[in-house]
């Protein structure tokens, strides 16, 4: 029986964990990374199956290569084994092409300060049966470095005072899902995954990170400098509750078409010491 120190390092330093499978059903029992430098015990000729989950974040670049070694080492009898879990972002798969129009904006307002990549010429919605996806329509193409585009949901009682109503969650293109926590706006723990298509911006979340209370959805879009300070706005719009939560009609065959930007690979691996 002789200990290993076990590490997963991304070389896009990528967040890497890493699960020991023992009963051979595909699920992790034991989580070893994080951290880095966990112990794993294992008799000679014993063979663990390791399950390696890489994250990548949603504004990962198309055609980037990553490579996670992943290295069991005992010092002391100068033992070592390893593998590399390599993972290539791919993120050209098709958006929803059914949208719903949630409202338009015809006249350019104030163009000497209103720039055109912040002015929202309509917004839309829709979903996939385990995403709500929501695209601004920007005058110009969307400068996701400069400015923020956000998405506020109103879902269940409480929330943040936005004019009339009170939002609960906001998708931003930071590729944060934010929720209210009474006070302020705190990263849920959960992303947006965002993405710029022409003069559009894209974003979308996991409906099961989101809490839907029975209500109808109030939803309000805006774009913000860096430092929140808003530079237009559209909405809100109210949307029942079944038409975020659940697949409209008109969007059945989608449910082909579910996009993940944010590629979150799991891979098995075999590692055996002898």
């Amino acid at each position: 029986m002789v200990n290993y120190t076990l590490t997963a390092l991304s070389n896009q330093g990528y967040y890497v964990e890493v699960w020991r499978d023992n009963d051979q059903l595909g699920g992790g029992d034991i989580q070893l990374i994080p951290p880095q430098g966990s112990i794993i015990t294992l008799d000679a000729g014993e063979v663990a199956t390791l399950i390696v989950s890489v994250n990548v974040p949603s504004n990962a670049t198309d055609g980037t290569v990553d490579a996670t070694i992943i290295e069991a080492v005992n010092t002391y009898l100068d033992i070592s084994d390893s593998e590399t879990v390599m993972t290539t972002i791919n993120s050209g798969l098709p958006h929803p092409s059914n949208w719903i129009q949630l409202g338009s904006d015809s006249a350019f307002p104030n163009e000497q300060e209103r720039p055109k990549k912040v002015d929202i010429k309509a917004s839309y919605y829709t979903n996939n049966g385990t995403h709500v996806f929501f695209r601004l329509a920007e005058a110009d193409t969307p400068d996701q470095k400069a400015f923020l585009y956000n998405v506020y949901l109103d879902t269940k009682a409480g929330g943040q005072q936005i004019d009339s109503y009170y939002y609960d969650y906001m998708l931003s293109s930071e590729g944060t899902l934010y929720e209210w926590n009474g006070t302020d706006w705190v990263d849920s723990g959960y992303p947006t995954y965002w993405r710029i298509d022409g003069t559009s911006i894209a974003l979308w979340a996991d409906l099961s990170n989101l809490g839907l209370d029975t209500q109808d959805i109030h939803i309000f879009a805006s774009t913000e400098t860096k430092d929140k300070i808003m530079k237009d706005k559209e909405g809100p719009y109210i949307v029942l509750r079944n038409n975020i939560s659940e697949i409209p009609l008109i969007l059945i065959p989608l449910v082909a078409l579910a996009i993940y930007l944010a590629v979150h690979g799991r891979r098995r691996r075999r590692l055996t010491i002898v």
